[in-house]
């Protein structure tokens, strides 16, 4: 689940509540919401399949913490990664010795990838 997509189970959570408490006092209202989010967020995943650009600027792009053995301290700055989390990553990969990875990258889902 992309971040687009969380931000629309929100809303769509927020709309329904509405008619399911009484608040909105209708039932149709609700399902037009739901449609038009449902609507909007195929529209968005046509437009991030059929788009580089656009799937970049909206997902993302995958970033490498680790290369050749050697760990990219400012990225793991920028992406907020304590030492800690990036090894404990690499155990959870088989991986003792971050000098032991080819490469590791950080993906657009949020979790690390190992190349030994």
């Amino acid at each position: 689940m992309g971040p687009f997509d969380l931000v629309l189970l929100l809303i769509l959570s927020e709309s329904v509540s509405s008619a399911i408490t009484g608040g909105d006092n209708s039932v149709p209202a609700a399902l037009i919401a739901v449609a038009t989010f449902i609507t909007l967020n195929r529209t968005v995943d046509l437009v991030i399949f059929r788009s580089r650009k656009m799937e970049q600027l909206l997902d993302g792009s995958a970033k490498t913490l680790i290369k050749d053995g050697k760990i990219n301290e400012e990225l793991c700055r920028k992406e907020f990664i304590t030492q800690e989390e990036l090894l404990s990553s690499l155990r959870q990969n088989g991986v003792e010795n971050p000098e032991e990875v080819k490469k590791a990258v950080l993906e657009t889902n949020g979790k690390i990838s190992v190349l030994k």
